[in-house]
């Protein structure tokens, strides 16, 4: 009887917790917590849901993604003054989550073949945006191991990010081989550009930007560390898995899930073999071959 207590004073709270959610402006000493966020997930989710389930007309339509970006350009610049409202410790988590996500708009931007950002100038940008990427992962961990002291939640957020590093492997090549190397790789990939543009990068702002929501909830007490650990782990393996696959199944003739994409075939026996090595379709065509799919291996 005392554990039904306890465990109806706990729904309570919580509902309460939500009832006195101000979503115009944040809680005192609480993270950003807004309608903008809202709108970002909501936009991000439909455009996964195209994906998922192969709308290629929506894919391949500019609006959707640069409605998408507007919305979470609107996220950043709101939530970049209410960061000093946070507590101490979450303001480097967080301000390095904003870098990254305005990071991973940039780059579903800069692939997505009929937005229009093909151009040689934009080298600089790359090297920035890559940067951009790479920096705040590192961030990410230092900040969340010296966080909260439930080592659940620890695991949780380090995993993620380091499932997340594999998006640090096209911007580099793209800062590497500038614009000819995204030419080349289209040549041999026609669809490529929209693979990694909705596939990659979109799917994983939205990861991030439900993590920024989920800790705002985590701060107001609504949900606990454990529970922020269980869905973040669902979510990142849920969505990154079915992205996978579902490249897979659609795409698989005219894209590839490489994370070393050469634009000439290598000679060298050892790059051969990191090509290999690196080269997630495998694990994915296997699985679709398992269910019946008619896909080849290689």
């Amino acid at each position: 009887l005392c554990d039904v207590g306890f465990w109806k004073m706990g729904v309570r709270r919580r509902g309460l917790a939500w009832e006195r959610l101000r979503w115009g402006t944040p809680a005192p000493r609480a993270p950003p917590h807004g309608w903008s966020g809202v709108v970002v997930l909501v936009l991000g989710c439909g455009i996964i849901l195209c994906a998922l389930t192969d709308v290629r007309a929506v894919l391949l339509s500019r609006l959707p993604v640069l409605l998408y970006a507007a919305a979470s350009l609107g996220l950043l610049g709101g939530a970049g003054p209410l960061v000093k409202q946070a507590p101490l410790r979450s303001r480097a988590p967080f301000r390095g989550s904003m870098v990254l996500l305005a990071a991973l708009v940039y780059f579903m931007l800069r692939f997505h073949p009929r937005v229009g950002l093909a151009a040689g100038w934009l080298w600089p940008v790359d090297w920035l945006a890559a940067l951009a990427i790479t920096a705040p992962l590192v961030g990410l961990v230092a900040g969340t191991l010296r966080g909260p002291e439930n080592a659940a939640a620890k695991m949780a957020v380090v995993g993620s990010v380091l499932a997340f590093a594999t998006v640090c492997a096209y911007p580099v090549q793209l800062a590497v081989g500038g614009q000819e190397w995204i030419d080349c790789v289209v040549d041999r990939y026609p669809d490529q550009g929209m693979a990694f543009s909705v596939y990659v990068y979109c799917a994983t702002s939205v990861i991030f930007a439900a993590i920024g929501f989920l800790t705002t909830l985590l701060t107001r007490r609504i949900i606990t560390e454990t529970e922020m650990a269980a869905i973040t782990v669902l979510q990142v393996v849920g969505i990154l898995f079915a992205m996978v696959v579902s490249q897979e199944l659609h795409l698989w003739q005219t894209s590839t899930q490489k994370l070393y994409i050469p634009c000439v075939a290598p000679q060298q026996p050892w790059l051969r073999a990191l090509e290999k090595a690196l080269d997630t379709s495998t694990f994915a065509r296997r699985l679709l071959r398992y269910f019946g799919a008619d896909i080849p291996l290689s």
